[in-house]
């Protein structure tokens, strides 16, 4: 069956349905409709990039990982993300260095990271011993999946907007020797745990 042969009030509700902007169905399907806004780039950029197929630098998870931090904050308006899901070497990302096939290093302070920190950096356990992100714009709560990070010795969350707990998991990083949190917002105690 041809759309031709539906109905003129079933053409048009196809038509609306096709246009994905069912709010601007009106009663003339003569009428333009307003083309729905984009999603950001960074979230464009993320979907598109899958860990699976376009990389095998890194384990899956690690990959995802880095994926996520760019979408959570702000990728596509960083001072500098040359490399960040355009190529299949995650480990030649601006900022970003690897050892044994996983993430060692993370630098990118001072490169106006907007949005929040995303849970899946917890999942860089293979490596990492460096993670530095201070001087950036960051907001939102420090993720208790940090404290899954027992590589990790060097962790710069300074001259942010974080705010809220400073979570007590972060007590669990055992090989952890400098945490500046300084110039942000975060409120209540500091944990026992990080007596540890």
């Amino acid at each position: 069956m041809k759309t031709t042969d539906l109905p003129r009030r079933a053409r048009f509700l196809l038509t609306c349905v096709l246009s994905t902007a069912l709010t601007a169905c009106g009663t003339d399907s003569t009428k333009s409709v307003a083309p729905l806004a984009p999603p950001p780039a960074q979230a464009l950029q993320a979907a598109a990039y899958d860990c699976a197929v376009d990389q095998s630098q890194l384990p899956v998870l690690e990959c995802q990982a880095l994926v996520a931090l760019y979408a959570s904050t702000n990728g596509a308006s960083w001072t500098t993300s040359t490399g960040w899901l355009q190529n299949a070497s995650p480990c030649s990302w601006y900022g970003i260095s690897c050892n044994r096939g996983f993430v060692a290093t993370i630098q990118l302070a001072g490169n106006s990271l907007t949005g929040v920190l995303p849970a899946e950096l917890g999942n860089l356990t293979g490596n990492l011993y460096y993670l530095q992100l201070g001087i950036n714009q960051i907001s939102g709560a420090i993720p208790a999946s940090l404290g899954s990070l027992t590589k990790l010795q060097s962790l710069y969350l300074f001259q942010n907007q974080l705010s809220g707990a400073i979570p007590a998991a972060l007590g669990s990083l055992a090989n952890l020797r400098v945490l500046h949190l300084a110039s942000n917002q975060l409120t209540g105690a500091i944990p026992a745990s990080l007596g540890s």
